[in-house]
């Protein structure tokens, strides 16, 4: 989960470096103050697609790893 104090170094410096790692197929963040993730796909032609998923009934499509990821289940137990 991102972390305010983190926050920019996570998307932007890590976020960077991370998406240079060659296997890497997806690249989950997760919001820590609301129901919400940004997730980057690598795309079959090269680079990523960026897609932002919001609300505890959203369900984030993994194709890559063959599973989908609710929200609901990244939060549970957690109040807002």
């Amino acid at each position: 989960m991102l972390s305010e104090s983190t926050r920019r170094v996570d998307l932007i410096e890590k976020r960077e470096a991370y998406l240079t790692i060659p296997t890497l197929k997806a690249l989950i963040f997760v919001e820590p103050d609301f129901a919400g993730a940004t997730v980057h796909h690598r795309k079959p032609s090269g680079g990523f697609i960026t897609e932002e998923y919001t609300g505890l009934e959203a369900i984030i499509p993994l194709p890559e790893l063959g599973i989908e990821l609710p929200l609901a289940e990244v939060y549970e137990g957690l109040e807002f």
